[in-house]
């Protein structure tokens, strides 16, 4: 196996989307339970973090199912290569995912990668260590299309084994959509594993958290990126405006509107 092929990695997760008058409530829920799905939860970590996704003039990237990010993780900086998703037979997404440090060995295996899956980046220029991942990566020939800032609250998903293995992340991501132009909110509850054998997991997971809550949690089928693509566009529209609740939060009516425009780019 190449070293390339041997840094890529799946991701297996579901997103939640909550009614918009009661995140807060849901929110401190959340932090106070003990276990899920009759596992436990560890402690609460907080992380702070910028994304910036980038693709090329012609949307090279989107074309070809994949999407490119800085991330900006508390104080490290992480590059990141994703694939287009696929739902699996027990309703997560299943997504190619490269992520690493902001690194010369970071950049080259997403490098490789690209230059090997989208022709037109078969001219990748070399790593340099003068430049900021974001100034890099716009002379690299790609452009900003998306930046978000989230406020995440991160807790473990452990076995019940006295060596509390970790088997998937909650995540509750209080995000605000930076690009958007005006002030954009989103909350979403993320369910991830690296372990496709956990797949299962994740969905009996969210589907004790939609028993326990009922109508105020839906399951998104989308991206974060998709979803912020969309808001981007959507702006455009007064209507969609109108739908933001008193805190610029995105509510189920904004939610159905995103739904319907990525599906009309669908059919396009």
């Amino acid at each position: 196996m190449s070293p390339v092929m041997a840094s890529v990695n799946n991701e297996y997760e579901l997103s939640i989307i909550v009614k918009a008058d009661e995140i807060d409530a849901v929110y401190n829920r959340l932090v106070k339970i003990d276990g899920l799905a009759g596992y436990g939860l560890g402690d609460e970590e907080i992380q702070i973090i910028y994304d910036t996704y980038f693709d090329t003039a012609n949307f090279d990237l989107r074309t070809n199912g994949f999407g490119l990010r800085i991330r900006k993780l508390n104080r490290e900086n992480l590059i990141t290569l994703k694939g287009k998703g696929k739902r699996t037979s027990f309703g997560s997404v299943d997504r190619l995912e490269i992520e690493r440090p902001w690194s010369d060995s970071g950049w080259n295996v997403i490098a490789t990668f690209l230059k090997k899956n989208v022709p037109v980046l078969s001219a990748l220029p070399p790593f340099d260590h003068s430049q900021e991942p974001l100034k890099f990566i716009k002379k690299a020939g790609f452009r900003i299309i998306h930046q978000r800032h989230n406020t995440r609250l991160k807790r473990s998903v452990v076995s019940n084994h006295i060596t509390k293995q970790e088997l998937a992340e909650l995540a509750l991501d209080k995000m605000e959509l930076i690009s958007a132009g005006i002030p954009v909110k989103l909350f979403e509850i993320e369910i991830e594993s690296k372990d496709r054998c956990q797949a299962g997991l994740i969905t009996r997971m969210a589907a004790e958290l939609i028993a326990s809550f009922g109508a105020t949690l839906k399951i998104w089928k989308h991206s974060k990126l998709s979803t912020g693509m969309a808001v981007q566009e959507l702006l455009k529209d007064s209507k969609f405006i109108e739908t933001l609740n008193s805190s610029d939060y995105l509510t189920f009516e904004s939610f159905t509107m995103i739904e319907n425009h990525l599906k009309l780019k669908v059919g396009k």
